[in-house]
């Protein structure tokens, strides 16, 4: 029986190309679509960019010689919710808001449109098309400490294969983790991962993308195509795994209401992927995507899965332009976002980001570096757990040997500090893996916006940070859909006549410069 009666079953349909299907990296221009462009000088798509707290629709509008604007014209809470003793995504919910979204988004004229969300996480369909069983997340316990066991037995040379390191969220752990609870996958059932089930929810289509497959410990890293021998090793047949689809092809008409007959396209599914689109990467930057989990990485043409790189845990991941993520994950503003919540809970009112930073601003002394109340480390595993966040850095604070009052400007500075202590350690290991020294930091997603930890990470790395885009994920994702509708030959171009206009902040390191960063608006 299904588990949720509430999505019907779809279609399967083969692949279909689109008819300006994004080619990658080639800067030439197709005649073709240097036709297109001739004839039209507005384009509209729209981005789903899901994230692990919340939802949005944005509908991204490309004027030659105006830029990108971008409508957010849907948005949405997100969480992980109980089902029993299981930490789950409630999937149908958020089915129905991006259908709401894309109505909104047909309305607008978007012809297009393109998901991307976080990774790793999967629900099994059957072959009529019915999810079997809840899409687990990855803070459920189940399981807890299942990559190292892996690591030590049947997956000691997945590191070399994937260039992912043995993490208890990826895909492959989970995978391994329901067929120790509940036996082998049931045969003709398909794993998708979380926006290549919403996809086949909307348009019927089964496909992937590399990016998002690169997080499942199951691609091979230099291929970009799924590696067979580590799928047997789990039990899992090649069959149950979707083909990797070319970035920008088509993967259908999607089906729901008043968006029906809107193609959907495959950007990078992953959202750090799509991120990391959006920006151009010159020699010597690295970027820190910051939403509720932070990546801090650099742009590789090809993977690092050496010794060193492991020791460190860095993961090798699929971009665009086909190019190699050389990144590590860190806890990002889920703790911030996780404290928010229960002082508001407790207090009866609502926090503004806006406010949070002012106070946590007015703490510090005047053309100073910030003097936290305590660090911590980020990365502690009782943080990646939901409920009692201000508990837990109340704990930690007494540790570190603070004694004073902990109101909003200690605990948050504190969170803040803490972050860029980690990502500064981060940038550090990356430089002694490459040999490869950073020179600046590239300041991309919602934590971007906050100019408190965007100066922290300045004054901590001794780097110059380079703040936006804040939406980057809904950026990389329309700007590839862009290339495909032919208003750009290619994303370099893309990104180079709409980047510019997109950033909102240069933060110099205070030890050099007393150059102070715009007010904060959100995290």
């Amino acid at each position: 029986m299904s588990f949720l009666a509430e999505i019907p079953s779809l279609s399967e349909r083969g692949p279909r190309c689109y008819r300006h299907a994004f080619t990658g990296r080639s800067a030439h221009t197709n005649p073709r679509r240097a036709q297109k462009r001739l004839e039209k000088s507005e384009y509209r798509a729209a981005a789903i960019d899901l994230g692990a707290s919340s939802g949005r629709v944005i509908v991204g509008v490309y004027k030659e010689g105006e830029g990108l604007s971008l409508h957010e014209v849907h948005r949405f809470e997100n969480g992980l919710i109980r089902r029993g003793e299981t930490l789950a995504w409630d999937l149908g919910r958020i089915l129905a808001q991006v259908e709401v979204g894309l109505a909104a988004a047909a309305k607008m004229g978007a012809t297009t449109c393109a998901i991307d969300t976080w990774g790793v996480d999967y629900g099994l369909v059957d072959g009529g098309g019915r999810l079997m069983g809840p899409v687990v997340g990855y803070r459920d316990a189940r399981t807890e400490g299942l990559a190292a066991a892996l690591f030590e037995g049947a997956f000691k040379d997945a590191y070399e294969r994937t260039g992912v390191p043995p993490l208890d969220i990826n895909t492959s752990v989970q995978l391994a983790a329901q067929i120790r609870d509940e036996g082998s996958l049931p045969a003709g059932a398909q794993v998708l991962l979380v926006p290549d089930l919403i996809t086949f929810l909307l348009t019927g289509d089964r496909g992937t993308e590399a990016s998002i497959a690169s997080t499942t410990q199951l691609m091979d890293a230099s291929s970009k195509q799924w590696d067979k021998e580590l799928l047997g090793r789990l039990g899992v047949d090649e069959n149950m795994v979707p083909a990797v689809r070319p970035l920008g092809s088509d993967a259908g008409a999607v089906k729901c209401g008043d968006a029906g007959g809107m193609r959907m396209v495959r950007a990078c599914e992953h959202d750090t992927a799509s991120a990391v689109a959006s920006v151009d990467l010159e020699p010597g930057d690295v970027f820190v995507s910051c939403g509720t989990w932070s990546l801090v990485g650099v742009a590789r043409d090809t993977p690092l899965a050496t010794p060193g790189a492991l020791a460190v845990s860095l993961s090798n991941e699929s971009g665009a332009d086909g190019l190699t993520l050389l990144l590590a994950n860190c806890t990002g503003l889920w703790i911030a976002q996780q404290l928010k919540r229960e002082l508001e809970r407790r207090q009866g009112w609502e926090l503004s980001w806006e406010g949070i930073a002012e106070e946590v601003r007015a703490s510090r002394s005047s053309g100073a570096p910030c003097a936290p109340a305590f660090l911590f480390d980020t990365e502690d595993p009782v943080l990646a757990q939901p409920g009692d966040m201000l508990g837990k850095l109340e704990r930690l604070a007494r540790e570190a040997g603070y004694e004073g009052d902990l109101g909003i400007a200690e605990l948050f500075g504190a969170v803040y500090a803490s972050l860029a202590a980690r990502y500064a350690r981060v940038i550090a290991q990356l430089a002694n893996v490459t040999k490869e020294p950073a020179r600046r930091i590239r300041m991309i997603g919602g934590g971007s916006r906050n100019a408190v930890l965007c100066q922290l990470v300045a004054d901590e790395c001794g780097l110059p940070v380079i703040a936006g885009p804040a939406e980057a994920s809904a950026v990389g994702n329309l700007l590839v859909q862009l290339c495909v509708q032919g208003a750009f030959a290619s994303l370099e171009e893309a990104r180079r006549a709409v980047g510019p206009a997109l950033e909102h902040g240069i933060y110099l390191p205070r030890a050099a410069s007393d150059v102070k960063g715009k007010e904060a608006t959100s995290c």
